[in-house]
């Protein structure tokens, strides 16, 4: 993913920003007993319900997007 004007500044150029990559790593368990299953889709219902974007404390939000070669860069 992609955040774009949020990444290290340009060499000589300190107030112009490249793009802010991000690699996700995720892991998921092989299984779930019944508490760990009752327990997420509990909590998966509850999100369903409400907009916790909106209850989130950020000064700055940022949309994050899908990466594309073309975001390099080519500054260099």
């Amino acid at each position: 993913m992609t955040v774009q004007d949020k990444g290290l500044p340009f060499h000589k150029k300190p107030y112009e920003f490249g793009n802010l990559f991000i690699l996700f790593h995720v892991k998921f368990p092989e299984s779930l007993n019944d508490a760990q299953i009752s327990e997420v889709s509990t909590t998966l219902k509850a999100m369903k319900k409400q907009n916790l974007d909106a209850e989130m404390d950020a000064s700055e939000v940022c949309k994050l997007q899908k990466f594309s070669e073309d975001q390099k860069n080519t500054h260099c």
